[in-house]
């Protein structure tokens, strides 16, 4: 039945087409402190002297999201959090780049709230030892669960 109609020959008014995509509240809200993530982390890669004063102003080379992994998003996020939280650092890395304001904390903590059991579940999925089917299925339950529980929170 479905190859039957993925083999039919559809006129051009029969085409069916998606809703343009509309950004939700969260979305809209969420550029503004991703955009300055971003910029910082092009920032550190891309300019030896400004990842000097980053790695001056908060200690540490923060980490950078990478093509491979798909958490390493999320473990950069963590880790800017982690500075942000503290006011010393905050404030000195205020003075290297564009400010980083209470809104764009507020911002990066609650997706780290909702990304870590997503983070958990992706790294137990790909590491190598627990690569078999028969583990699938509860990590994704129990992800799910934490999910469900971390946004019930609030």
């Amino acid at each position: 039945m479905v190859g039957e109609t993925l083999n039919e020959d559809m006129d051009e008014n029969d085409r069916r087409e998606l809703p343009k995509h509309r950004r939700c509240a969260a979305q809209c809200a969420w550029l503004e402190p991703a955009a300055k993530a971003h910029a910082m982390w092009n920032c550190q890669n891309s300019r030896p002297l400004a990842a000097n004063l980053i790695k001056e102003a908060v200690g540490k080379k923060l980490q950078t999201p990478g093509l491979m992994h798909w958490n390493s998003y999320y473990d950069s996020c963590a880790g800017l959090f982690e500075v942000l939280e503290e006011p010393e650092k905050k404030d000195e890395l205020n003075v290297v780049l564009s400010a980083f304001y209470e809104g764009d904390k507020d911002m990066l903590a609650q997706y780290c709230k909702i990304m870590k059991p997503v983070a958990i579940c992706l790294d137990i999925l790909q590491s190598g030892d627990n690569a078999y089917m028969d583990i699938l299925l509860p990590n994704l339950k129990l992800m799910k669960v934490q999910v469900a529980a971390s946004s019930l929170e609030d």
